[in-house]
């Protein structure tokens, strides 16, 4: 593997195990990193004798005298050049494979005449076997350099410059080192620092490709790679050439930073267990650091620059960067990183590895306060306070003190997870397969954290007011327990297509952090990205989590109709690469935008099926099979199936409380429920619900943020129902205010409202202003769900009510005629019999032969799905008032008599509702003489309730009051 001679498979299968056994670790270091330099032994290991068989010498001009070192690639010894009478190093390649790669780095290395550079004197063969003859540096390697003794941060850095001018020279010869690393730096005894092993470097701005043969007769500017990997040490690699893209000086400016930062600091910036995650810890830029360190902030930031992900992102050249950096040492010490000293940190031998895989024996499973640098740390968390109280004067340190035991608990959990995981591998619980799944879950729920915290820290009021919603959100880390899940999705078995989609997975968790505030667009953006990466990489699970989220992107925009197509693919995507988890996560976002939002009951129950199915198949997350039979119940009950919709309320609400009593979650419960009991009739229980729900709302989230302005507004529509319009219109002014101030412009919460307080100034009989409010937001639905949308519909009914009631008739019938046109399409829409029925009921006077076939019609809908609904009583009454009109009360008596009935057993009944039943009847009940007493007493009896109900202004009221004023002197 260190030769790098492995064909994909076996790579893979070595790679995979050195990842969590220490022994091979060590194995692995042993032959990747010191023994290859070109310099005396570290103190105190002892010379082996050399394994020259019979001869002593290289021909008849060197004499070997001991061996210094010993590699993957062939052997170092020191020897004597017996014509000059000079010590020199001679590297000689092992038998077999390779020779190519010793003649490029002594031709590469004979280019440079630099005094920080190893020199190069001769290229010669003994036996046919190749070597190399060159300086000699008493010393040893850069990582020897630091253990000899306590080295201050300016030593350190003047070193480094040193080696940074070798560099420099290198490049100046159009040569790129490609394996820049501690081993590969001798400082000899005199101080003087010379980069060497030059073997795979090559001439100018290259490509590494992955597969390549090699020739007797390739030079310097053939890539040295081979087959199925990328050359040189991963631990210290650009990501550019990780990935085998093409290269150019700059992969040597970050391996120069790798280094520095690891020599300052003692520890490397990217940790990773695998390829794959050092690539997605490159991607991520948290570079590791102790939390207390003497190496000045200004020093790391010059060097930080080094180590962007993106070429672009670093120094024009590597001059520029040691012109920076030298300037840092010619400062007076000002600032420091963080207060207290603390020697530079010795790594561990065993800390590098050929696969960087950051830790070796002494490695434990304590999680420190590095796991979350950059992420929820000391510094973030401060940013994260001077954001809030500067975008929110007068709440700002109460929500950051909310937001901070929050995030705190989630940073408690993924550090217990992590660990417990780091646990269970070296207790040989999870397999090697396994346990980098966990790891990488762990890792993913870092970025989705990561994601909210960095939005946090430059958030504005309005980013500020959705901040603790959008923290509870974050996906609970203990989906990361879910074995069945993880390890279901067709793996990906090239290794670099393995970075390329841990790569993506990481920008998707990212986005999902970023979606959880509502920054939509940068979130669809990445991933769209990893959408694309997916396709080309034709990897299934990858494509199917891009879509997921894209889907529940785009139904957060308002566009249900792409939503809808997105999930859907990302249902079928996920069943085709078995990746279960998505796919019920897939087919549960569909039961909500098909089945609730786009009121589609038969799709949306089978998204609840088979979501239900997709969960039967791993071992079910429990909130995610909560939250999926909420969305059966919104369903249900949207359908009007009421019963059956408050038994599967109650069942979510057991699956929370079990989960996490008194949370936020379980106020959507309460919410949900209390909608349901206003409908039963159930008006107290219903605002005892939604009161609950509101304080557990208010102190998680404080007075302005979404949760608390549904629970207003359903505060108001429970009042609104028991005929308190102070009461209804107070609440709904404040859910008013709280949408204006949580939402944009434009928002279907902040329509909602508005058509709330149009039916509140109507019932007010403040038309004009009702008009208004209607007409607002009927607009606004337009504009966000499109001409077709039921909420459209439903506000054009809204509308021509109100135009009814201020007698434009001709107005008020476009209205009915425009919402009737949208849910002629959608038979199964609720809203339809009461739309037929207010529309028949405006016809009957002028054109009772349109309006009965309306209101039959608008009858046999909801007697067919529910023969004793509410619902029924519209259509009831207008058709025995429609009867009445055409002279036919014996066909008026029976319609009128079951409204009265349905209207006095539904405790929910809208007292106007229930006396117009009553004043039809009257009048049916005056055309006999015998019972005209019980007309007037039904007519009486009408105009109390509506007097008990402060509806004197309204033409229901009045129209009683006429008809006794006229009857009750002649009965």
């Amino acid at each position: 593997m260190v030769e790098q001679t492995l064909d994909l498979s076996q790579a893979h299968d070595v790679e995979t195990h050195v990842a969590t056994c220490t022994a091979c670790q060590g194995v692995m270091h042993s032959l990747a990193t010191g023994p290859t330099a070109v310099g005396t032994p570290p103190p105190g290991s002892e010379p082996e004798a050399q394994p020259l068989g019979e001869s002593v010498s290289l021909g008849e001009r060197y004499e070997v005298k001991r061996l210094l070192g010993r590699g993957g690639m062939g052997a170092v010894y020191l020897a004597r050049d017996l014509t000059l009478g000079r010590d020199v190093a001679v590297k000689l390649h092992g038998a077999g494979s390779g020779g190519d790669r010793l003649h490029r780095e002594a031709i590469a290395m004979a280019k440079l005449a630099h005094p920080n550079v190893v020199t190069v004197y001769e290229v010669a063969s003994h036996d046919d076997r190749l070597y190399v003859a060159m300086e000699y540096v008493r010393g040893g390697t850069l990582r020897t350099w630091l253990t000899e003794q306590h080295r201050s941060w300016r030593e350190i850095v003047a070193l480094l410059l040193d080696v940074g001018e070798g560099l420099v020279a290198a490049h100046a010869a159009e040569l790129i080192h490609r394996d820049f690393k501690p081993e590969n730096v001798l400082v000899g005894e005199d101080g003087r620092a010379r980069v060497s092993d030059f073997g795979i470097a090559h001439l100018g701005k290259r490509t590494s490709e992955r597969i390549i043969s090699l020739v007797p007769d390739s030079d310097v500017t053939t890539p040295m790679t081979v087959t199925g990997a990328v050359m040189g040490t991963p631990a210290y690699m650009a990501p550019e050439q990780l990935a085998g893209d093409a290269i150019d000086a700059r992969a040597d400016q970050f391996a120069f930073c790798v280094v520095a930062w690891e020599c300052l600091l003692g520890v490397r910036p990217f940790p990773g267990n695998s390829l794959a995650a050092l690539a997605v810890a490159i991607e991520r830029q948290q570079p590791v650091r102790p939390t207390k360190t003497a190496v000045p902030q200004r020093v790391l930031d010059v060097i930080k620059r080094g180590l962007a992900a993106d070429p672009k992102g670093r120094y024009p050249d590597l001059p520029t960067l040691l012109a920076k950096l030298r300037a840092t040492t010619a400062r007076k010490a000002s600032r420091w990183v963080v207060l207290g000293t603390l020697a530079v940190a010795v790594p561990a031998a065993v800390a590098v590895t050929a696969f960087a895989t950051g830790g070796g024996r002494e490695d434990s499973c304590a999680v420190d306060d590095t796991a979350l640098a950059g992420v929820w740390d000391d510094e973030l968390r401060d940013k994260v306070r001077a954001a809030f109280v500067a975008a929110r004067p007068k709440d700002g340190l109460t929500l950051e003190g909310r937001i901070e035991r929050i995030l705190d608990k989630y940073a408690e959990a993924w550090a217990a997870s992590r660990r417990e995981a780091c646990e269970a591998s070296r207790r040989g619980n999870d397999q090697p397969e396994v346990a980098e799944l966990r790891m990488a879950c762990l890792d993913r729920k870092r970025d989705e954290l990561a994601g909210l915290t960095r939005s946090f820290a430059e958030a504005d009021a309005r980013l500020a007011g959705r901040s603790v919603s959008a923290a509870l959100g974050l996906t609970s880390v203990t989906s990361c327990n879910n074995l069945s899940a993880l390890v279901a999705p067709d793996r990906v078995p090239d290794q670099i297509q393995r970075i390329q989609v841990e790569l993506q997975r990481a920008q998707l968790a990212f986005a999902r952090g970023l979606r959880l505030l509502g920054k939509l667009d940068p979130a669809i953006e990445k991933a769209e990205n990893a959408y694309r990466v997916a396709k080309e990489l034709h990897y299934r699970p990858l494509e199917a989590e891009a879509l997921l989220l894209l889907g529940d992107m785009k139904d957060r925009k308002g566009d249900s109709e792409t939503a809808i197509k997105l999930l859907e693919q990302a249902a079928i995507a996920a069943n085709a690469s078995n990746h279960r988890m998505v796919a019920a996560e897939a087919w549960s976002n569909l039961a909500w935008v098909v089945g609730y939002g786009a009121r589609d009951f038969d799709r949306g129950m089978f998204a609840v099926q088979q979501a239900a199915a997709a969960l039967e198949g791993i071992s079910a997350s429990p909130e995610l099979s909560a939250q999926l039979t909420n969305y059966e119940a919104l369903i249900l009950e949207t359908k009007g199936k009421l019963a059956d919709a408050k038994s599967k309320y109650l069942a979510a609400l057991a699956a929370y409380e079990k989960i996490e009593p008194d949370s936020w979650k379980i106020s959507i419960i309460y919410n949900d429920l209390g909608g349901l009991e206003r409908k039963l009739g159930n008006l107290d229980a219903s605002r005892d619900l939604h009161t609950r729900a509101l304080a557990i709302r208010t102190r998680l989230f404080g007075e302005a943020h979404p949760f608390v302005f549904s629970s207003l507004n359903n505060l108001g529509t429970v009042a609104f129902t028991k005929g308190d319009m102070p009461e209804a219109e107070r609440y709904f002014e404040k859910a008013k205010a709280v949408a204006l101030e949580v939402f944009p412009p434009k928002h279907p919460q902040t329509a909602l409202v508005l058509s709330n307080l149009g039916s509140v100034y109507d019932r007010q009989d403040n038309l004009a202003k009702s008009v208004a409010s209607y007409r607002e937001a009927l607009a606004m639905y337009e504009a966000l769900r499109g001409p077709t949308h039921p909420d459209v519909a439903n506000a054009h009914q809204q509308l021509g009510n109100a135009l009814r009631q201020q007698d434009k008739l001709a107005e008020a019938a476009a209205a009915f005629d425009r919402a009737l046109a949208i849910l002629d399409d959608k038979p199964d829409n609720p809203q339809l019999p009461k739309l037929l029925a207010d529309y028949g009921e405006l016809l009957t006077a002028k054109e009772p032969k349109r309006a009965e076939p309306l209101l039959l019609r608008a009858r046999d809908i909801v007697e067919k799905e529910a023969p004793d609904d509410p619902e029924l009583a519209y259509s009831l009454t207008a058709l025995g008032e429609l009867y009445l009109a055409t002279k036919r009360p014996a066909l008026a008596r029976p319609a009128l008599e079951r409204a009265l009935a349905i209207r006095t057993a539904d405790k929910a009944t809208d007292p106007e509702d229930l006396a117009r039943t009553e004043l039809a009847l009257a009048k049916l009940a005056w055309a006999t003489p015998s019972e005209r007493r019980n007309a007037v007493e039904l007519a009486q009896a009408a105009k109390q309730r509506l007097e008990a109900a402060k509806v004197t202004h309204r033409k229901g009221y009045k129209a009683v009051t006429a008809w006794l004023t006229a009857h009750s002197s002649a009965k």
